[in-house]
């Protein structure tokens, strides 16, 4: 769910979890993926139950906003 609502904390949207997703990119370059989503879990103790579903969410979110791009070895990194 891309928009807030009561029911969510905010720190649980895809808004949120696309901010700390990129300056995780930001600060440590090309990043593999799932690389990027154990540093997530390990990092904030909030996220230790959070569904990969829900991190590619917040991933192709930063995507559409052009954000960050994919490169041939499927990494990530700051756009």
């Amino acid at each position: 769910m891309l928009l807030l609502d009561r029911n969510s904390a905010p720190t649980r949207t895809v808004y949120y979890i696309s901010a700390i997703c990129y300056q995780a990119i930001r600060d440590s370059g090309y990043i593999a993926p799932v690389d990027l989503f154990d540093m997530l879990k390990s990092s904030h103790e909030e996220y230790q139950n959070l569904g990969y579903d829900f991190f590619i969410l917040a991933l192709d979110f930063l995507f559409v906003l052009n954000r960050i791009i994919i490169d041939d070895e499927g990494r990530v990194c700051a756009n």
